[in-house]
């Protein structure tokens, strides 16, 4: 409105200043061809038709008037067309806008009509130039606007196999976790009827207490393997014994054997840690070195365990080439392993190294 208002403003001087005696009809001729922009985006042919009948209200005054505010409102309007028009308004918009040059220019005062002739050519190669630019904006525009679409459906075309993934590695934890759990509770089930068998002379308190913690601990093993069962699905099979941290070496001397030379050592005091955090930590290193063998052959590996006071530190790194990856957007096999971070109340992370290569922190609290 600002735009359009500014060139009425400078039309209305023009028209003042040649001291015309049909000011009235030239006004209205003004406010046709400059007011008409204010809707030139959503209505490009309605503001040609409204700009041209701008052009034929002035000749009721015997001829054109010669205005600079006229024709920038044409040239807004040539670039308006084909920049907010559909393809089919571009035709008939374009004829209404060379015809109110051609009708503006005839009926100038000039000595011939042969030089109106000229003037309708050089108005037309400017219009055309405006055209032009407002074609190769649209398609510029057009194509920001494809590839931003694209890019928005590929970013959550990502997070949907991400989070895919999240929700196959929790099963698989939950799945894994069964054995652990489930073995803990069979023992305390064990433990609890020993001692109800060899505390029969006891107080009558402690045999019920202890028949308690058996009934209750065989109760919740059967819950435990009820609530796996819903997680298995047809393709799963029956889980083997669980690797722990003893399993460690033989999961490097494979890595190594399958041609990704690895380095094995441990700093601090090793602690006791319970069978589920041994087995987070062993699938931590197997997915580190899987993420190497697969992202960066042909280097070689390190895997270091640091035993510290209060948590124990993972670091995998590797010597290749230094690999960046985008921020937030890990690996599918990287998310599972934050997931297994996470669920032991862990830090987790991994990005390119400080001199190269690949690295995979993590850090588990020791309760």
């Amino acid at each position: 409105m600002a735009f359009a208002g500014g060139l009425f403003a400078f039309g209305v001087v023009e028209i003042v200043l040649t001291h015309r005696a049909d000011t009235a009809t030239l006004l209205v001729a003004m406010s046709l061809q400059t007011w008409s922009l204010l809707w030139r985006r959503i209505a490009p042919v309605a503001a040609a038709t409204v700009s041209a009948g701008g052009v034929l209200a002035e000749l009721l005054t015997g001829g054109t008037a010669s205005d600079a505010a006229g024709f920038l409102a044409f040239l807004v309007l040539v670039y308006s067309v084909p920049r907010y028009g559909s393809r089919r308004q571009h035709l008939c918009a374009g004829a209404l806008l060379l015809g109110g040059v051609a009708v503006h220019e005839l009926g100038s005062e000039y000595s011939s009509v042969g030089v109106a002739i000229v003037q309708i050519g050089f108005d037309a190669a400017i219009g055309a130039a405006g055209w032009g630019v407002a074609v190769a904006v649209r398609r510029r525009v057009t194509l920001s606007e494809t590839l931003t679409s694209q890019n928005t459906s590929l970013l959550d075309d990502w997070a949907s196999r991400e989070q895919a993934v999240v929700e196959d590695e929790r099963r698989r934890i939950a799945r894994e976790l069964h054995d652990v759990v489930g073995h803990a509770l069979a023992a305390i089930s064990l433990s609890a009827g020993a001692a109800e068998l060899a505390g029969r002379s006891e107080t009558v308190e402690v045999c019920e207490a202890l028949a308690a913690i058996r009934r209750t601990s065989q109760d919740a093993a059967g819950d435990v393997r009820r609530l796996v069962g819903m997680l298995r699905t047809e393709t799963d099979q029956d889980l083997g014994p669980q690797p722990t941290l003893a399993s460690l070496p033989e999961l490097i001397r494979s890595a190594s054997a399958a041609g990704l030379p690895v380095s094995y050592a441990t700093t601090g005091q090793v602690k006791p840690v319970s069978a589920g955090a041994e087995l987070a930590v062993y699938r931590i290193v197997q997915e580190g070195l899987t993420n190497v063998a697969k992202h960066a052959p042909r280097t070689s590996a390190s895997v270091v365990l640091r035993w510290c006071p209060n948590s124990l530190a993972i670091d995998i790194d590797n010597d290749g080439p230094r690999i960046d990856q985008r921020p937030g957007r890990p690996g599918h096999g990287l998310a599972g392993v934050r997931e297994r971070v996470e669920l032991y109340g862990g830090t987790f992370d991994a990005g390119p190294g400080s001199s190269g290569g690949f690295r995979l922190h993590a850090v588990l609290p020791l309760l």
